[in-house]
Parts: C-alpha cells; sequence; structure tokens
C-alpha cells in the first residue's frame, strides 16, 4: 500500500483506506444537524484528508429525510434521520450492552442514531470492495456504533471531545442516583478502542484518572482551525458584514459569544456580568449565536427580567436558525467565553484566528489555547465580578490583545499542519 500521506488522482472506485466516520452532525450544509465545535472538527479532518483516504461521513439529519452530500470525490456526508426512543422498546438493547443497567432518563436521551447509521454500514462496506476501512468514532453517541464496527474486525479510533473535569462534570448532571450517562458511553468506548484521540494534554490526563485507560493507547492531537476562513476582515468584508449583523438588531461595539445553550458554556454568567459590564460601558451591546440545548428558554427569561437598557442591547439567536459565525466574530470587538468545562475550546481559537481577544473560562484546553495576558483573559467562570473584570482588561488591551491572538492561531491551530496527525494514525491503525 502506498503511504497514506502521498497525493495522486485515484478512480472513484479506488482508495487506499476506507474511513467510516461518525459525528452528530456537519458544518453547513441544510439539511444536517450542526452541533458546534465537535461538528467543525470532523468536518477539518475529512477535507483535508488526501485524496487517497476516502470518508464517509454518518451524520445527523434535519427532518424525517435522508440526505446525501458528495462534497469531494473523496468525501460524502450523509444525514440520516433519528429518533428518541424509550426504555422497553425493542431497541432498548442498544445501550445496555454498552453501559449495562440504565436509568429512565438516559433511555429517553439516547437516540437511535445506532440503529439508523448501522444500516448504513454494509453499504459503505460493500463499496470499499476488499480495501482498509478502519472506523473512527467522535464522542459518547457514536461509540457504540464504532465497537459494532470493531466486532466486525475493523480496526476502532474513538476520539473524545467531552469535558475534561469529569467529576465536577458529573455534579453538573447528577440528580440523585442518575449517572451521567455520556460518561458510561465514553468510558466503554475508550477501554474498547483500539486508539483513543483526545485533545489536550489535560483530557489525557483526566481519561487516565478516570477510567484507568492505558497511557499507551491514547494519542494527543489538538483541536484545529481553517485559518484561511476564521481570519481579520478586509474593509469591505466589514461593510458586508455589517449587513448581515442588521438580523440581531445590534450596532457594533459589540461582544460576541458562540456555543450550545447549556449550563457548561457558561451563557447565563456571561449575561450577568455583561449587566454590569455595560453600566461603565453603556455603548456595547452582546451577541450569542447559539444553538441546540435546554438553557435556551431560561436564558430568554433571564434577559426579559433585565433593566429595558441592558436587555435591548443583548441579541440572543434563535437556535434553530443558522448563524455565520465568521462574519460574527470578525466585526466583534472582543469574545467571551466563560466556559465551566472544556476539552479544547475550539470556539475560543477561532475568535483569535480573526484577531479578536477572548475571556475565557480557566479551565481544560482554555488554559493553554489563550495565552493569559497575551492573547486573552482567563477568569473564574463561576464568578460573576471574576468575569467582569476579564472583560474590562480585554476592552482596554483589545488592539494588541487581538494581533497577538491572530498571530498564536495561525502558528499553533491550522489544519495544514495537524491533518499529518491524523495520517500517520490511521496509517498506523490500518496496520493492525
Amino acid at each position: 500500500m502506498m503511504g497514506l500521506g502521498d497525493k495522486r488522482i485515484l478512480p472513484e472506485d479506488r482508495y487506499d483506506l476506507t474511513v467510516i466516520m461518525g459525528s452528530l452532525g456537519y458544518p453547513n450544509l441544510n439539511d444536517v444537524v450542526y452541533s458546534g465545535g465537535l461538528d467543525d472538527v470532523v468536518e477539518g479532518i475529512s477535507k483535508y484528508l488526501p485524496e487517497n483516504i476516502r470518508v464517509y461521513v454518518l451524520a445527523e439529519s434535519i427532518g424525517n429525510n435522508e440526505v446525501e452530500y458528495k462534497l469531494k470525490d473523496n468525501l460524502t456526508v450523509y444525514g440520516i434521520p433519528c429518533r428518541h426512543f424509550e426504555a422497553g422498546e425493542e431497541y432498548e438493547y442498544v445501550y445496555k450492552p454498552y453501559c449495562g443497567p440504565i436509568d429512565q432518563f438516559a433511555a429517553n436521551s439516547f437516540d437511535s442514531k445506532f440503529i439508523a447509521l448501522k444500516k448504513k454500514i454494509p453499504k459503505i462496506i460493500e463499496k470499499s470492495d476488499g480495501q482498509n476501512i478502519i472506523a473512527h468514532m467522535h464522542d459518547w453517541f457514536s461509540g457504540p456504533l464504532g465497537i459494532e464496527l470493531q466486532q466486525q474486525r475493523l480496526p476502532y479510533i474513538f476520539q473524545t471531545h467531552i469535558s475534561v473535569e469529569r467529576i465536577d462534570y458529573k455534579k453538573l448532571f447528577k440528580t440523585g442516583d442518575i449517572q451521567d450517562w455520556r460518561l458510561l458511553y465514553e468510558k466503554e468506548s475508550c477501554e474498547r478502542a483500539d486508539k483513543v484521540v483526545v485533545v489536550s494534554e489535560e483530557s489525557k490526563d483526566s481519561i487516565i484518572n478516570a477510567y484507568k485507560i492505558s497511557p499507551k493507547k491514547i494519542i494527543v492531537i489538538e483541536n484545529a482551525i481553517d485559518t484561511n476562513k476564521f481570519r481579520p476582515p478586509t474593509e469591505e468584508e466589514k461593510i458586508k458584514n455589517r449587513e448581515y449583523l442588521q438580523r440581531f438588531k445590534i450596532k457594533e461595539p459589540y461582544i460576541f459569544w458562540c456555543g450550545r445553550y447549556v449550563r457548561e458554556k457558561g451563557a447565563k454568567e456571561l449575561i450577568e456580568a455583561f449587566n454590569l459590564f455595560s453600566r461603565g460601558n453603556p455603548e456595547y451591546s452582546l451577541l450569542m449565536a447559539g444553538f441546540d440545548g435546554y438553557e435556551y428558554p431560561e436564558l430568554v427569561q433571564i434577559i426579559k427580567d433585565l433593566p429595558d437598557k441592558v436587555k435591548e442591547k443583548i441579541s440572543l439567536a434563535d437556535p434553530n436558525t443558522y448563524s455565520d459565525i465568521v462574519a460574527l466574530n470578525q466585526n466583534s470587538s472582543f469574545a467571551v467565553y466563560p466556559s465551566k468545562v472544556e476539552a479544547f475550546g475550539l470556539m475560543a481559537v477561532q475568535s483569535e484566528a480573526c484577531g479578536k481577544p477572548v475571556v475565557v473560562g480557566n479551565v481544560g484546553g482554555l488554559k493553554k489555547n489563550v495565552k493569559e495576558g497575551c492573547t486573552g483573559v482567563h477568569v473564574d467562570p463561576n464568578n460573576i465580578e471574576s468575569i467582569l473584570r476579564g472583560m474590562e482588561k480585554v476592552e482596554d488591551n483589545k488592539e494588541e490583545f487581538g494581533r497577538n491572538a491572530r498571530e498564536f492561531a495561525e502558528k499553533n491551530y491550522s489544519w495544514e499542519n495537524r491533518i499529518i496527525d491524523y495520517e500517520k494514525l490511521y496509517e498506523e491503525v490500518a496496520s493492525l
């Protein structure tokens, strides 16, 4: 077999390796779910791999129809309809083999992605016609699918994107005797996979300590971004972006936040900190371009209860409406991500690449991805005063921090450099 990094033009029916990649969603496809940074990583890997590696991404569709996107000769994304199911249904066997007895809450929350995606596998294997195939599954919801493929003698890579602070994370989600079922899936997948990919050294240590996984099977590959896409805007782009901003009904200057509307992303704390920040900086607005997540209704109510002069400056994007993250980053003054838990912190790096300084929670990968006093500020995400002080410091130094942020992101987090690590990993696993 030729080296996987070698590039050449190949017939559509002939590749040196096929990768079946499980994801929650995929960016910028009308009929496919988008869940945030994880999907951005899947996009980066799948698009930057060389032509002799064929990739099939299995994601969740929006609605009830299966969709197929041929994005490159060697890249196909399937959006497959999934549904939630109840404990006791015929498909209850899906999760029990992988994590043992599980509570009703978990049963209701685990969807039939496994069943839906599994139906696609035989056709993909048939297309590969005996060539090398590996499974590369991302995060807990794809883990059982990877285990199933491993049982068919396919090498299995499991990549975890879940938070590194697992003890604190359990506290966030534990109610009574209910366990965090996502961690159960993750643990089982880490134990069974041939290789486990984590996105930071902190995450590696957490995996080892929490799940007693051998360090020999864990590989650290930091996330990356498209630095040609996420970059400082030209003057013409700024003007065009302002036209797009009109739909959010706010004016520049504004502070930017992006992420899922869930507790661990710190959206509630950011709103409270902005309420205080606006007293000394009345010219600023706050744009929150979130998606997905159970916290959205609560955030809407919190904003309604604010004084009129503050709430009119806050725009909370509808989670079901796509937002142009590049444009919103580019025209912002700075970004704030007071995450309580974060394995890597891709959204912060995207903002840095656009030349924007960032305020981040002092947790997980953010401690490395944002250089304190250089590209941004680290804060206590559970302390409103700490977030406020961070916002004030970044506002005072936004020009200098912004220049540093772009240089730092471009040097350390481009896909052109990172994809080599995945090619080496695939070549190693394909030889197992």
